[in-house]
């Protein structure tokens, strides 16, 4: 219980004056995208505290060819928790103390991040605590990481007026995607990874019909048609196509007010081999009578892929309305 105290009352920054009055100046945190530092007892990791806590993590993203968990996780010990660590982006913090308590801080020790908290009276006790907030814990990491993309890449984004298709709605795309098609009813931007690797973006728009439902066969067929006129393989009578081998992953969410219906799944070439996961954000613009849709899929064989779909909804959910 004393060591999560020092833990929690440790406090990195540096003071400074700024037009007469105290300004905090915090470090730049450290640590990589989808990854989180967990400060815990050695003891605790490797009993049934630990195994809930991977259990989240370790739960598998949506719409992969291969499972890969939804964090990266680091683990060390309360009393090796000091300047080395405490920069870190996102810290999750667990222990037993005499009153049980979920909080949540941010920039405290370096800027942006974020630290939870998460105690419990005993063992028990913690692991329901754990339990009740799991989404919490995946939520809030998640949306602090897609922050950060956003505000990186809203400084080196292509100009609002470069795509014919972006009418009535801003995107950011960034400057590393190069134009491969630019039409008034179709965007195509590739970004090359290494090797014959690259991450696809395609925007198109689609009649808003109020007396029809957006669903994911409907989705589907309009992609696996936009695919079939835009996305050719590499031989005769190959094209771009949903892959049946998963039955494709459909949520519908809000961003920025706007209703989007988020599809992740998997992609194949018709009568070839090439393939990989693919994520779609279908928004519904009711004002100007039609669907903005955003597909985005990526080809890294053998590469973990994760990143790089997280990276493709950091970029969708940028879309804001004229």
């Amino acid at each position: 219980m004393k060591k999560i105290a020092i833990v929690l009352s440790t406090f990195f920054i540096i003071i400074s004056c700024s037009n007469g009055k105290n300004k905090l100046i915090l470090k730049s945190s450290t640590g990589r995208i989808n990854s989180v530092l967990v400060v815990i007892k050695n003891s605790y990791w490797v009993d049934e505290v630990g195994k809930t806590l991977k259990d989240i993590f370790k739960s598998p993203v949506a719409g992969l060819s291969q499972p890969e968990a939804q964090f990266s996780v680091t683990h060390i010990k309360p009393n090796s928790f000091g300047d080395l660590f405490n920069n870190s982006r996102n810290i999750l913090i667990v222990g037993i103390e005499a009153k049980a308590r979920y909080k949540v801080i941010k920039n405290k020790y370096a800027s942006p991040q974020i630290i939870m908290t998460i105690t419990g009276k005993n063992e028990s006790d913690l692991i329901n605590k754990i339990k009740l907030h799991k989404q919490d814990i995946l939520d809030i990491f998640k949306n602090g990481d897609m922050a950060l993309y956003q505000q990186k890449l809203s400084k080196k984004d292509w100009p609002a007026n470069k795509f014919l298709a972006s009418t009535n709605f801003k995107i950011d795309v960034p400057k590393d995607y190069r134009l491969v098609e630019n039409r008034k009813d179709f965007l195509w931007v590739r970004k090359h990874l290494r090797g014959d690797n690259m991450i696809n973006i395609l925007i198109y728009k689609l009649p808003f019909n109020k007396q029809s439902t957006l669903s994911k066969a409907f989705i589907i067929k309009k992609r696996d048609s936009i695919g079939k006129i835009y996305i050719p393989g590499q031989f005769k009578d190959t094209y771009m196509q949903t892959s049946s081998a998963i039955n494709p992953f459909l949520k519908k969410i809000t961003v920025n007010g706007i209703t989007a219906f988020v599809t992740k799944g998997l992609w194949n070439v018709k009568n070839d081999f090439m393939g990989g996961p693919f994520v779609n954000y279908t928004y519904t613009d009711i004002q100007h009578h039609q669907y903005i849709c955003l597909d985005g899929f990526v080809y890294a064989p053998n590469k973990n892929k994760r990143d790089y779909i997280f990276e493709l909804e950091a970029i969708f959910r940028t879309l804001k309305l004229k």
